[in-house]
C-alpha cells in the first residue's frame, strides 16, 4: 500500500522537474537573464519538459508561499538562478538544486499536507 507522504513525496520530486539532462556543471555557464518562476514554468511546460500542468502562476504563488514557511527560501532562489542560467529553461541542467530544494520542501509539505500552498503544489502535477 502507498503511503501518502510516499506519494507527496513522488509528486514533489516531480513538480521540480524543470529542467532536462544530468550535467549540472552545464549550469554553470550563465545567462543572467533573470526570467520568473512563471516565465520559467511556462517555458518548460511550452517545451514539454515539466510536470506541472494547469497554471503557472498558481504554482510560482504557491512556491513563492511555501519557501518561506519551510525555511526554503534560499535552495528555490538557486534553483531559480539556476534554471535562468540558459536561453530557455529546457536547456539547463539543474538537478543538485532541484535536489535541494525538494529535500527542503518536502518535510515541511509532509508535516503539513493540508496546507493550501502545498496542495496548490500537488494539483499543479495532477
Amino acid at each position: 500500500m502507498t503511503t501518502p507522504k510516499r506519494v507527496f513525496s513522488c509528486i514533489l520530486v516531480a513538480a521540480f522537474w524543470l529542467a532536462c539532462g544530468d550535467d549540472d556543471d552545464a549550469a554553470t555557464a550563465g545567462n543572467d537573464r533573470n526570467a520568473s518562476c512563471t516565465t520559467l514554468c511556462s517555458e518548460a511546460q511550452a517545451g514539454s519538459c515539466t510536470s506541472i500542468k494547469g497554471d503557472c502562476g498558481a504554482f510560482c504563488s504557491a512556491l513563492d508561499s511555501a519557501g518561506p514557511k519551510a525555511n526554503c527560501t534560499a535552495q528555490r532562489n538557486a534553483y531559480q538562478s539556476c534554471l535562468n542560467s540558459r536561453p530557455s529553461a529546457c536547456q539547463a541542467s539543474c538537478n543538485g538544486p532541484e535536489r535541494t530544494l525538494t529535500e527542503c520542501l518536502l518535510p515541511y509539505c509532509a508535516q503539513n499536507s493540508s496546507d493550501s500552498d502545498c496542495s496548490a503544489l500537488i494539483a499543479a502535477l495532477r
